[in-house]
């Protein structure tokens, strides 16, 4: 590892055939991309709409392209131990179905890390919370310290948004000032039952449970609907 401790996101890391899988598949679509950026910031410094609407469209070709890219790396190389790297970056994007697919391709070796077996822990978790599927029920404490059950408060006729936050997480308290006191997001969530779960300490065995059950393991905030 070469680089200067000023400029570590420079650093230039060598030796491992890992190391360079992982930035032969990835470094073509970095370097279009990092172009494009640059092009992005001129284009808002004159106020160009159009140039920076057509990069953005850019951006999202990009996108698809280096995560097609990355399934096809996954599917093709199973006994790489960069597969299940890449597949953790793109899980998110990915049904549950697909994912658990992924890993059944796998060779043994890799499939059985720690590192998959997370990213299956959670394909199989996020299965209970799929489009259609009906949300898992929990119970929690409410401001009078009283325990209520989710399904007690959740009608039949509205879709279900349930906030995982704690008062410790800045981006969580970002979302409230922000996002939520948006007025075309206030009226969407008209149409919703939002239930807010504080999980505060997420080493809590109880707390726990309801995140795996939920799939949650990106952090706080995360939002299911």
């Amino acid at each position: 590892i070469t680089g200067h401790i000023d400029t570590l996101y420079n650093a230039v890391v060598t030796g491992s055939k890992s190391h360079s899988e992982y930035t032969g598949l990835s470094k073509p679509f970095n370097d279009k991309m990092m172009e494009l950026s640059k092009q992005y910031q001129v284009a808002r410094k004159d106020n160009d709409t159009a140039r920076t609407s057509a990069i953005e469209k850019e951006f999202d070709g990009i996108q698809k392209d280096m995560t097609q890219a990355q399934k096809d790396f996954v599917k093709n190389n199973p006994a790489s131990y960069v597969s299940p790297v890449i597949l953790r970056s793109i899980s998110y994007e990915l049904t549950a179905d697909e994912t658990l697919e992924m890993i059944a391709g796998m060779d043994t070796t890799v499939s059985k890390i720690q590192m998959v077996k997370d990213i299956k822990f959670r394909a199989e978790a996020m299965k209970n919370v799929e489009v259609g599927k009906k949300a898992p029920d929990f119970t929690l404490n409410d401001v009078n310290d009283q325990p209520v059950a989710l399904y007690s408060k959740v009608g039949k006729a509205k879709l279900l948004l349930v906030d995982f936050w704690a008062s410790w997480c800045k981006s969580c308290l970002a979302m409230e000032r922000t996002t939520f006191q948006d007025a075309e997001v206030r009226a969407r969530l008209e149409t919703m039952v939002k239930v807010k779960y504080r999980a505060e300490n997420l080493s809590d065995p109880v707390v726990k449970e309801v995140l795996d059950r939920y799939g949650v393991a990106g952090g706080l905030p995360s939002y299911v609907v």
